[in-house]
């Protein structure tokens, strides 16, 4: 379907979804070495960096969540685009393979004008060019006179 399967799109933002619970998962088993029965000044500050990092973590994680249903919308807009698509083809009685074929005599039709406009610059460029080399012919020509016509003189 045009644009790409929303299925395969929600399979992507499962996907993140699944590497952010595994992200708050692997913090949350880090984050449980904090009940260690320690008691010092070092184990206070450890468990205040712990946590912190445990808010970074989570922080984050949400974004990624937020990220997948970004995805997610992308793939329900997708699929919305493309129902309506198919209503318009079917109310004018056409399939996605009459819209590729139509797409593709419009694409033949660009490069038909394209070659077209190119050969007429093929051509200017070498009326040119017989242009310059009769100007050029020319100019051997008159040196020529020149010369005889000094070379009389001495």
């Amino acid at each position: 379907m045009l644009g790409g399967s929303p299925a395969d799109i929600r399979a992507d933002a499962a996907r993140v979804r699944a590497h952010a619970d595994q992200t708050v998962d692997a913090a949350g088993t880090a984050l449980a070495a904090a009940g260690v029965d320690w008691v010092s000044t070092g184990a206070d500050r450890w468990r205040d960096g712990l946590s912190e990092q445990r808010t970074e973590v989570d922080r984050t994680a949400e974004d990624v969540y937020a990220a997948a249903a970004l995805i997610d919308h992308l793939a329900d807009t997708l699929e919305a685009r493309q129902a309506e698509l198919q209503a318009l083809l079917d109310a004018a009685g056409k399939t996605m393979s009459d819209v590729a074929d139509a797409l593709a005599d419009g694409a033949s039709d660009a490069f038909d004008v394209a070659q077209g406009f190119a050969d007429d610059a093929a051509e200017a460029a070498r009326a040119l060019a017989d242009g310059a080399g009769d100007l050029a012919d020319g100019a051997v020509g008159a040196a020529k006179g020149l010369g005889r016509k000094i070379g009389g003189l001495l």
